[in-house]
């Protein structure tokens, strides 16, 4: 269509258009990358519809333009409705079908999706805790105030060493911030030295331990703030070391646990899924049943098949688990899905169907809107293209009306199925002359009435002049001398308010008797024998011919 009606486009829209062909292209390399069959059809019945508006906007927009190709159009854009129709039904019908089939097949890849999903949130929970900590670690001004301090040096840079932790700990918004003296043992936070680790004998003061035996730079761990209402957090523990590698001591902070149990809270009731974050000999650290922290324990038999690369998937009557170590943590996540197939069909399918029927609605609303302003404007044109190539005071088509005509003959190249007569009222002049122009225009228009009655079966009769008229009528030669005969008889019986008879010479040619001649010369053909009649008429009723 944008090529068959390029002439009629403005080349911006021409281009868009031509560029609809990317679109299927496009969809076809996502699909590859992809799964979809119903991508590609999707794409096509985008396509389609972006072509159909552009097409429409440039209709509603051009009535005038295209009112010589109406039916064409019409036919076009009803042609273009049903193919719309057509592609977007099968973009539906194969994308739910894929959808039933990747929902069926894949169960497994969308449980490892959400699975990947919380696994990172979970790591990005701890990104800010652990940066924060590395970045105590490298603070020069708490080396100096830890580094070679005897217990009773560490009281007197308390003051200091609190300052400096309340400074980072309101610059990255934690409650709980903390610095160790491996040395004197001081365990300072915001309100100065807390307290003095026992490791030996004090539960709460294992955790230095674990950390040194470790040898890792930083650890995590679950523990009570002591200094924050004994609320449960996680606590980041990094190393603060020397330029020689020897340690100093660690620092760190403490995530709120109800931030990460709130996290998820949200995935397992949006997924129905259960999550957990246990230790390497099952002892839960993070879940949802905070009573279960630091108590409850689950199967870690398996543990020794599961790496950081991927999760581990095992089916299981209810559901399936996934199963990945978390390095950065030295943690392991536990994933039950209570329902593999997350997917809910109907939920997808509805707002599918929905917009299907929605651009349906608005596509069948937009072609009778357009085609009734098209109607509208068709009809507007036509009226003003009847008044150019009528005669307004006869109604018979007028010279412009005749030329068209003809060049429609010409071009059609069928001139041997009419028959051609040139016509000319006699007495016009007297009539004016001696009655008056009413009596004139009388007289064109009683002749007009007849011409039309006798001729207007088999075509056109045209006012080409003030008394001058042409038919063409599409016949053969005893169906035009029908014609002749009953405009004869109408004109002889023709009886006006002013003018009693009416008299015309004629000049009959049947275009097939003369295929040898054109068009030019079919008409002076007719002139020729038109004006040998009007000749008769004078010699037989001895008018002054310059007086009538």
């Amino acid at each position: 269509m944008a090529i068959k009606y390029r002439k009629y486009l403005k080349k911006r829209s021409f281009i868009s258009m031509m560029l609809f062909s990317f679109i299927p292209i496009i969809a076809t390399v996502v699909q590859s990358f992809i799964y979809g069959f119903s991508i590609t059809n999707l794409g096509l019945g985008i396509g389609l519809f972006v072509m159909f508006a552009a097409y429409m906007y440039e209709w509603s927009h051009n009535g005038d333009e295209y009112t010589n190709m109406i039916n064409d159009s019409r036919f076009d854009a009803v042609i273009m409705f049903i193919i719309i129709l057509l592609s977007m039904s099968v973009s539906i019908i194969a994308c739910v079908n894929e959808i039933q089939q990747v929902t069926k097949e894949n169960s497994e890849i969308q449980s490892r999706t959400i699975a990947q999903m919380v696994s990172a949130k979970i790591e990005n929970e701890f990104i800010k805790p652990i940066t924060v900590s590395q970045t105590i670690s490298s603070d020069i001004d708490i080396r100096t105030y830890i580094e070679g301090k005897t217990r009773e040096e560490a009281e007197s840079v308390k003051d200091d060493i609190t300052n400096r932790l309340v400074s980072i700990g309101n610059e990255f918004d934690y409650k709980m911030i903390f610095v160790v003296s491996d040395k004197t043992r001081a365990y300072y936070t915001y309100n100065g030295i807390s307290k003095y680790l026992d490791v030996e004998n004090d539960s709460h003061d294992i955790w230095y331990k674990d950390y040194l035996d470790s040898g890792k730079r930083y650890t995590v761990n679950v523990d009570t703030d002591e200094d924050n209402n004994c609320s449960l957090s996680v606590f980041i523990n990094y190393g603060i070391i020397d330029t020689n590698g020897d340690i100093l001591g660690a620092c760190g902070v403490g995530a709120d646990m109800n931030d990460l149990v709130d996290i998820l809270a949200r995935f397992e009731e949006e997924y129905n899924i259960k999550v957990y974050l246990v230790n390497h000999d099952g002892l839960i650290q993070v879940d949802t049943d905070v009573s279960s922290i630091e108590t409850g324990y689950l199967d870690n038999s398996y543990f020794g098949n599961i790496s950081d690369d991927d999760f581990y998937y095992q089916l299981s009557e209810n559901g399936c688990y996934m199963t990945k170590y978390l390095e950065e943590f030295d943690w392991y996540i536990v994933i039950r899905d209570n329902n593999p197939v997350k997917l809910d069909v109907n939920k997808i399918i509805l707002p599918i169907v929905l917009i299907f029927i929605a651009s349906v609605l608005i596509m069948a609303t937009s072609f009778v809107i357009i085609s009734m302003r098209e109607k509208k404007a068709k009809d507007a044109y036509n009226r003003r293209y009847e008044a150019s190539i009528k005669d307004e005071l006869t109604g018979l088509y007028n010279r412009r009306g005749f030329e068209v005509d003809c060049e429609i003959i010409k071009k059609n190249n069928n001139l041997i199925e009419y028959v051609l007569i040139m016509m000319d009222l006699n007495g016009l002049k007297e009539a004016n002359d001696n009655i008056g122009h009413e009596a004139g225009d009388e007289l064109i228009i009683g002749a007009s009435k007849c011409m039309d009655k006798a001729f207007s079966g088999l075509g056109r009769t045209y006012r080409v002049g003030g008394d001058e008229f042409v038919a063409l009528l599409r016949g053969t030669r005893e169906e035009a001398q029908d014609a002749v005969k009953t405009f004869d008889y109408l004109t002889e019986n023709f009886q006006g308010n002013l003018i009693s008879e009416i008299s015309v010479s004629k000049g009959v040619v049947v275009c097939s008797e003369h295929i040898e001649l054109n068009f030019e010369e079919i008409k002076a053909m007719a002139d020729k024998l038109m004006y040998a009649d009007k000749d008769e008429y004078y010699r037989r009723t001895g008018k002054d011919r310059r007086r009538v």
